[in-house]
């Protein structure tokens, strides 16, 4: 999934009203500081690590954004394997530090 992909899940949540646009931006930065080091997190475990939004909000995000995809038929084929590949582990990341 390329980055502007995770920022659109960042749009649902701020869209929703989960977290702010500044919280996006800060997210987002930290997301990309991260990946300088080596080390790859997604987005939304990293807004509900830094406490901007529960792994429910991250949850309701990712379907909103699957739905999104669904409503695209020219484009939803690639786009939907490569959702499917990643929101399992979204979503499991995002549980784990809600839980830690």
């Amino acid at each position: 999934m390329r980055l502007s992909d995770y920022a659109r899940v960042g749009r649902f949540l701020v869209r929703d009203g989960k977290i702010t646009g500044r919280q996006l931006r800060q997210a987002l930065a930290e997301q990309e500081r991260r990946r300088a080091c080596g080390v790859s997190h997604m987005l939304g475990a990293i807004c509900v690590e830094l406490g901007f939004c529960s792994s429910a909000d991250v949850s309701a995000a990712i379907e909103r954004r699957r739905q999104a995809l669904l409503e695209r038929p020219a484009t939803t084929a690639p786009a939907l394997e490569a959702f499917r590949k990643c929101t399992d582990s979204v979503r499991l990341a995002a549980n784990q530090i809600a839980h830690a």
